[in-house]
């Protein structure tokens, strides 16, 4: 499809709707411990990307398209813990943590 996560994401929130289903768009930081080589500690950079929450059925689900070859490869349901198979061997785990402003 080409493009950046808010032109992937925003086509992808057009066709789920035109489907039927609820959704929202939101902004996203990205933590700094995908960076290849990275040894700092773990933090977040600003609110740079863009992904949808999806309702089925009363459950909420992380639908993200344009977060490239390291993102999801099929809907994360937000609940923490929750771990999902990715691109073999990788795996995806959703973590709530507390993030105080000044440690992000």
């Amino acid at each position: 499809m080409g493009g950046y996560c808010m032109e992937n994401n925003t086509f992808m929130a057009t066709v789920l709707r035109s489907l039927g289903y609820v959704l929202y768009t939101a902004g996203a930081r990205v933590g700094n411990v995908l960076d290849d080589g990275y040894k700092g500690p773990q933090g977040y950079g600003g609110w740079n990307h863009m992904l949808n929450v999806v309702t089925v059925h009363d459950q909420k689900y992380l639908v993200d398209v344009g977060f490239g070859s390291s993102g999801a490869v099929k809907p994360i349901h937000l609940k923490d813990g929750e771990i999902v198979q990715s691109v073999p061997p990788a795996r995806q785990r959703l973590v709530y943590a507390h993030c105080a402003i000044d440690e992000c």
